[in-house]
């Protein structure tokens, strides 16, 4: 009798990229919107209460109303994953919604709720769609030029955390202080920072100005 051996099992195997989920979530997969939701809510959540802050309940409805926009653009066909990343995607509809929180705010000059009294989201935050994903070309190619390492146009490590402090709202004085390196040499690496990006974004066929104000910047 020839010996028996374990069944060795099978590989686990690798779980969905965030690409993968995406084009079946655009093609109505609710599970797949769920995962992409599991892997993403957190980024979210930080990202605007970053420009929120205050009221939970607030930055509470303000993610729920961004994340049942993103499941109509990509429901409706608004969203093409071609374009820009999911990430990106959900980001610039949060981004959206804070500015129209906001604008709500200096118009009634008092608190009003982002969402009607039935909990419904309000309408015509992604309705440009074609514009939005513009601008979620334009933020991935800047991703790529502040991380590309192949470029002409490499930013050194130095510059790149000045960039990272500009985009979260540090002053110069802060990053010397947290950078150990005078004032005035961030200033030099802030402008070099974004001369290189300028160019790098040249490269790839984009001509908009980089400067500190932005949608992931202050406005």
């Amino acid at each position: 009798m020839s010996e028996s051996h374990p069944t060795t099992p099978p590989p686990d195997r690798e779980p969905a990229t965030l690409a993968q989920l995406t084009t079946r979530a655009c093609e109505g997969d609710e599970q797949a919107f769920e995962e992409l939701h599991r892997r993403l809510a957190g980024g979210l959540r930080r990202f605007l209460a970053r420009r929120v802050g205050g009221s939970e309940q607030v930055l509470d409805e303000l993610i729920q109303t961004a994340w049942v926009e993103v499941w109509r653009a990509m429901r409706d066909g608004r969203y093409d994953p071609e374009r820009g990343r999911i990430s990106t995607f959900l980001y610039a509809v949060g981004y959206k919604m804070v500015l129209r929180h906001f604008r709500d705010l200096q118009r009634n000059r008092e608190t009003p709720e982002p969402m009607d009294g039935e909990g419904r989201a309000p309408s015509g935050v992604v309705e440009r769609a074609d514009e939005m994903l513009a601008w979620c070309e334009s933020i991935d190619a800047l991703r790529d030029c502040l991380h590309d390492d192949t470029t002409p146009h490499k930013l050194t490590d130095e510059e790149r955390a000045v960039v990272a402090g500009v985009v979260a709202g540090e002053t110069e004085r802060a990053l010397s202080n947290r950078l150990g390196i005078a004032a005035s040499t961030v200033n030099a690496r802030k402008k070099s920072a974004f001369e290189k990006l300028r160019k790098g974004l040249a490269a790839k066929g984009f001509e908009r100005d980089v400067s500190e104000r932005g949608p992931f910047g202050r406005e």
